[in-house]
């Protein structure tokens, strides 16, 4: 079960799917970092947890190439990995319908057994995966040619259980 989605059409007539709004109601603690190029190795965030919302934009997405990984550092993370084409959740694969603009924005939802990603407002992926710990370490790993990755936004909260 996926969450609540605001559905609307572009331009062109393309569907359009955002988290609904009223997700921002759950949000608790908050990090945030911006104009942060990351270069050879991981940036871990100070924020962990297994009830999350990451929202990540990245500079020149017909270039960009990363992973988040959830419980970074643990034996069986989960993954996922933006190319500039598709989005693989672990081992399910996705392509992006490219948004407007050079950036590329993220948005994950991270609770306990399920991840759902919504990449630009046009692509969404969802799947449950392994149980996340409650002190999982998010990270951002650049990949591509050049191993760098121009981070313009991210924000990282935990988020309340709606129950």
């Amino acid at each position: 079960m996926g969450l609540p989605r605001e559905l609307s059409l572009d331009d062109a007539g393309r569907l359009l799917q955002s988290p609904a709004r009223e997700l921002e109601r759950l949000r608790r603690d908050h990090n945030g970092a911006r104009d942060v190029v990351v270069r050879d190795r991981p940036w871990q965030s100070d924020r962990r947890g297994n009830m999350l919302e990451i929202d990540l934009v990245v500079a020149d997405a017909a270039r960009a190439a990363f992973a988040v990984e959830l419980a970074a550092g643990s034996a069986a993370p989960t993954t996922i990995t933006v190319k500039p084409d598709s989005i693989t959740l672990n081992a399910m694969t996705a392509a992006i319908d490219r948004g407007p603009g050079p950036a590329r924005r993220l948005r994950v939802f991270v609770d306990r057994t399920l991840v759902e990603v919504f990449v630009d407002g046009r692509t969404a992926i969802t799947q449950e995966v392994p149980a996340i710990p409650a002190d999982a370490a998010v990270a951002i790993v650049p990949a591509g040619n050049d191993r760098s990755l121009a981070i313009e936004r991210l924000d990282i909260w935990s988020l309340a259980p709606i129950w």
